[in-house]
């Protein structure tokens, strides 16, 4: 049996878990990932992580009560931990919350928000993100689904429902973000916080994103390696995506930035890994493209660290 790890910190987390988790139903995989039941800490204002719960399984060989999930060390920070003002979300023409929509999962897009990390406060740097989409640009809530910090904490964005569950609604489908323009029905939006044009994630925030990653591509049987025809539930349009791309995939922009959009190929491989998928054969080095900010440290996933490392 193999662990899935990144880079140094092993989680624990078995490929059977992994696949028992990728096959748990609606947003239980998420729920079971970002231990999505408050901790006896958080409840008492106490012990959490910049405001957010340590993580603690849903059902999933959990110790009831709060104890955090050893198996994967992530830390979920909900929308109240970050201090979302939720009367942001009003329409001020007419006063009430704008409307929420919801659509089938189809695809995950990985984001940088491009502007720097409060390291010290990253839930002020959420907070300015909110703001700013919200305030200046006067959209409905903040576009991304899911954000990720320096340190690896993951956060939920844009608000899905009263429930526990980030992204999804009860019955399964993903709240509409606004992270990809006229394509957002569908595609679930994770950013990590930073400004990644030349400088790499943190191995914290590539662990994390690496697990986001597994988390959905299992909750929606998505091949992560392959190609999937989104098509947008509002005008009927179709296109041919990696079923996890990066912002630049769909549009011209930098976004996600060049250091980590060269990460991404390894982090599919070792997703399709860990959710024990057939992966596809690797490209001739002749077929490669030259990956100057991060050149190649296996042959396995160029510019990545495996996930999926022999257990001792």
């Amino acid at each position: 049996m193999a662990d899935l790890s990144i880079g140094s910190n092993r989680s624990g987390l078995s490929r059977r878990a992994a696949l028992r988790l990728a096959g748990a139903g609606t947003g239980g995989m998420l729920a079971a990932t970002f231990g999505l039941v408050p901790t006896r800490a958080e409840a008492a204002g106490a012990g959490a992580v910049v405001g957010g719960a340590a993580v603690v399984p849903s059902g999933v060989g959990g110790v009831p009560g709060g104890a955090p999930l050893p198996l994967l060390g992530v830390h979920y920070v909900p929308r109240a931990g970050w201090g979302a003002d939720e009367s942001w979300r009003i329409n001020r023409r007419t006063g009430q919350p704008w409307p929420v929509e919801f659509a089938p999962g189809q695809v995950i897009t990985v984001h940088h928000t491009a502007i720097p990390v409060n390291d010290a406060d990253p839930a002020a740097s959420v907070r300015a993100i909110y703001r700013g989409h919200t305030k200046d640009r006067g959209w409905a809530d903040i576009g991304y689904h899911l954000l990720i910090d320096n340190a690896g904490a993951v956060y939920e964005g844009r608000r899905s429902g009263a429930d526990t569950v980030p992204v999804y609604e009860a019955d399964g489908r993903a709240v509409t973000g606004a992270h990809v323009q006229g394509n957002n029905a569908g595609n679930i939006g994770v950013a990590l916080m930073g400004d990644l044009r030349t400088r790499p994630p943190t191995p914290q925030a590539r662990r994390s994103l690496a697990l986001v990653l597994l988390a959905l591509a299992g909750r929606h049987q998505l091949d992560p390696t392959g190609m999937a025809t989104y098509i947008n539930p509002t005008s009927g349009a179709r296109r041919q995506i990696p079923t996890i791309s990066g912002h630049r995939d769909w549009m011209g922009t930098a976004c996600p930035g060049d250091a980590l959009f060269a990460l991404l190929p390894g982090l599919r491989r070792d997703v399709a890994v860990a959710l024990g998928r057939p992966l596809p054969p690797l490209p001739s080095p002749s077929t490669v493209p030259p990956q100057p900010l991060v050149p190649p440290r296996s042959p396995v996933a160029p510019g990545a660290q495996s996930l999926l490392a022999a257990a001792p």
